[in-house]
C-alpha cells in the first residue's frame, strides 16, 4: 500500500525520532481524528486529510517553536510525488499544500477539506498543554467531536 510506504519514508527521515511529541504517535492520532471527521461529511476529501495527517509535522526540526515546519512539509509534497510515494490530483495537491503550510496559523478555513485537516490536528492540542477552543475549529464535525470528547 502506497500510504504505508509514504509513512515509512517519513518516519525514517523524521529528524526528531519516533518518540517525538510531534512524531508518528501524533500523526496516528491526527489520522484517526481525520478519518472520524471525514466519515461524518462526504464532501470532505478523506484522501487529503489522511495524507495531511502524516505529512504536516514531518519536517519539524525541534520540539518547540519551528515556524517554518509547515512550509517545509508543504514543499516536500513534490519530492514525495517524484519518489512515487504520493499520487494525487492537482486539486488535491493544492489543498494538501495549503493545509500543511498554514496549519499552525490559528485560522479557520471555509474549505471543508482544509478545515478537516486543521481540526484533526487541533483535536490533539492537549498533548502540548493547550485546551482546544471551538472558535478555532473550521468544521461542524470537528466541533462536535471536540464537544463530545472534552466536555
Amino acid at each position: 500500500m502506497k500510504e504505508n510506504k509514504l509513512a515509512d519514508h517519513l518516519i525514517n527521515n523524521f529528524k526528531l525520532g519516533k518518540e517525538s511529541l510531534h512524531g508518528p504517535g501524533h500523526w496516528e492520532k491526527v489520522l484517526q481524528n481525520g478519518i472520524e471527521i471525514s466519515e461524518m461529511n462526504p464532501n470532505i476529501d478523506a484522501d487529503v486529510v489522511r495524507l495531511f495527517s502524516i505529512i504536516h509535522d514531518s519536517k519539524r526540526e525541534n520540539e518547540s517553536i519551528d515556524v517554518e515546519h509547515g512550509l517545509r512539509a508543504a514543499e516536500s509534497i513534490s519530492q514525495l510525488e517524484k519518489l512515487g510515494l504520493l499520487t494525487i490530483t492537482s486539486e488535491q495537491k493544492g489543498k494538501l499544500y495549503y493545509a500543511c503550510q498554514h496549519h499552525t496559523n490559528g485560522k479557520t478555513s471555509s474549505n471543508l477539506t482544509i478545515g478537516a485537516c486543521w481540526d484533526a490536528d487541533r483535536l490533539e492540542l492537549y498533548r502540548v498543554g493547550i485546551i482546544p477552543n471551538a472558535l478555532f475549529f473550521s468544521t461542524e464535525e470537528g466541533k462536535k467531536i471536540l464537544a463530545n470528547r472534552y466536555n
